[in-house]
């Protein structure tokens, strides 16, 4: 049966994609040869160290919530509707998501901003609520104290491109005393100086606004509204971290979708640029067959493969993992 299915599947598809149909299920995957790559780029103390760029992935293990938890909780807390734990993240009443998930993102915005309005409160301030709900293990094992260790504490990382709101990455780094420095609103003077990414000094930067558990916060950036604003001015200090980042430095993506067309957008000028090669941490696609636990090795490979030669377009190799448990990184730290 699986057979005559990929027979019918290698009859509809282009000519280039045919020979995954009979391969196994690591055919064509360059993670093996994109960690290698980076393992010689990972020089302490050289101007030609990589920078990583951190997502939401990064803070799961601290029990963060991801963009779209944090509006649902907001949303949720405000209006009093029923939330329930899971696995140490809180989840909202599921009639009330299915509601919400009605509306696109920039709406949910809008919905959480009348609440917060409504009552007399802040962005960020409800924010940082929600953020820090809980208290936090600074010492669990996770993949950013990985990063930490294997890494940043090496000093083989020039600097920090963080899209999260919170401020574990400096917590843990102040606790351990490695030098850093985190820059957040255009009031800084770190573009003046021209030291963007420093040898001595791991410069981070969160590039969609800053809410830290103790001490002032800068204006965040939420929403496609938001996002396209930002990004839409090339002078804009965000846009000059990150177009000074991709072309001139080799950067490494961890716990990031990439499902945001703005930062494609700006990958994409990048490479227009001449800029540099980059590197994205994703999970592996996996397809299985219909009705079974079996994996559909052709249509699992012919998957990947478009991802991969999409990524390509924007300069992008991927590092494929079988899934975003904490072991399945070691190949990447040993």
């Amino acid at each position: 049966m699986l057979e005559q299915e990929n027979t019918a599947l290698a009859s509809n598809i282009p000519e280039a994609y045919k020979d995954l149909v009979k391969k196994d299920l690591n055919y064509n995957d360059k993670s093996e040869s994109n960690i290698g790559e980076i393992k010689k780029m990972l020089k302490p103390h050289t101007s030609e160290r990589p920078i990583l760029h951190l997502g939401a992935g990064v803070s799961r293990g601290y029990g963060m919530p991801n963009w779209n938890e944090l509006i649902l909780q907001i949303i949720g807390d405000e209006k009093c509707l029923n939330f329930t734990e899971e696995n140490g993240l809180m989840t909202i009443d599921k009639d009330f998501e299915a509601f919400l998930n009605k509306l696109s993102p920039d709406q949910w915005i809008s919905f959480a901003g009348k609440i917060i309005e409504e009552n007399s409160g802040r962005l960020e301030d409800v924010i940082k609520k929600k953020l820090y709900a809980k208290s936090l293990d600074l010492n669990k094992s996770t993949l950013l104290q990985k990063i930490i260790t294997y890494w940043i504490e090496e000093n083989k990382i020039s600097g920090v491109i963080t899209y999260n709101f919170d401020n574990i990455l400096e917590q843990i780094l102040n606790q351990k005393k490695h030098p850093n420095k985190s820059y957040s609103n255009q009031n800084s003077n770190f573009i003046d100086n021209n030291k963007l990414f420093d040898i001595d000094l791991l410069n981070i930067y969160h590039v969609h606004g800053y809410v830290p558990h103790n001490g002032e916060f800068s204006n965040v950036v939420m929403g496609e509204t938001s996002y396209f604003d930002q990004y839409s001015n090339p002078l804009n200090w965000q846009n000059v971290v990150l177009l000074n980042g991709l072309i001139h430095y080799n950067n490494i993506f961890f716990g990031i979708s990439m499902s945001d067309s703005n930062m494609r957008r700006v990958l994409s000028q990048s490479k227009l640029l001449g800029g540099k090669k980059h590197y994205l941490v994703t999970e592996k696609e996996i397809i299985y067959e219909s009705n079974t636990k079996n994996i559909d090795i052709a249509k699992t490979n012919i998957v990947n493969e478009i991802k991969s030669q999409y990524f390509e377009t924007l300069n992008i190799g991927l590092i494929l993992l079988k899934d975003y448990e904490l072991g399945s990184y070691d190949k990447i730290f040993s």
